[in-house]
């Protein structure tokens, strides 16, 4: 069984024993006050491993314990390119249904639709000949 939102974790499975931490950057006070929360919680006593997974910055740590694994946003490209069809399906709709992300770009319909005319009334698109000026052979305009 999945689970969100623990304290001092993202994401938990159960069965698997593993807890996940997911975070913008992971600095060496980010890792070290998770695995603090993480015991403090006695997470340690329900799941063998902790991964804290960093998107954007992850620093290799030193005196790391054995149970923390920290990896940055490459280690997550690589094993989702080891999924299976059904397994990448599967991970969609967990994420879908543990988050809305419309939040991250809340743009509306009408924003939407004036970025996509924004795009068709550039001037290389309304054009009506086939170039939009003349170019000689060395690159200037005569």
């Amino acid at each position: 069984m999945v689970k969100v939102n623990f304290p001092a974790i993202d994401l938990a499975d159960d069965q698997a024993g593993v807890a996940v931490q997911v975070t913008s950057n992971v600095s060496t006070e980010k890792w070290q006050e998770t695995v603090a929360k993480f015991k403090e919680h006695k997470l340690n006593k329900k799941y063998n491993s902790l991964r804290i997974i960093g998107f954007c910055h992850t620093v290799k740590p030193r005196n790391c314990p054995r149970f923390v694994k920290v990896q940055g946003f490459d280690s997550i490209l690589n094993g989702l390119k080891t999924l299976t069809p059904d397994a990448l399906q599967r991970l969609e709709q967990l994420l879908r249904s543990s988050y809305d992300f419309s939040k991250l770009s809340p743009l509306s319909d009408r924003d939407c639709f004036g970025v996509v005319l924004g795009v068709l009334d550039r001037d290389a698109i309304r054009h009506y000949t086939n170039v939009e000026g003349v170019i000689s052979r060395y690159g200037e305009r005569p």
